[in-house]
């Protein structure tokens, strides 16, 4: 997960306020990025908006991460709104 883009000033808050940078950026409810899936290769930059490459689609169920070299199954879940 050390793809998934997260700002400095934001893990350096999450660090003073004890929280784990990469949980929060997957469940603290807020939209900080646009989220999609696009061909293999798309450039760096799109229109001038910077784009990251954090994973890929497969056959299968769930979404898994690789972290600290092992891949996991993502079992965080976010804010529900409509609950």
């Amino acid at each position: 997960c050390t793809a998934l883009p997260i700002l400095p000033e934001t893990v350096k808050a999450c660090v003073r306020l004890g929280f784990d940078p990469l949980r929060f950026a997957l469940t603290a409810g807020e939209d900080y990025e646009l989220l999609f899936s696009a061909r293999p290769g798309l450039p760096g930059r799109v229109s001038g908006t910077a784009v990251s490459a954090i994973g890929r689609v497969l056959t299968g169920n769930g979404v898994k991460y690789r972290l600290d070299g092992r891949v996991r199954q993502m079992d965080l879940r976010g804010f529900d709104h409509l609950a």
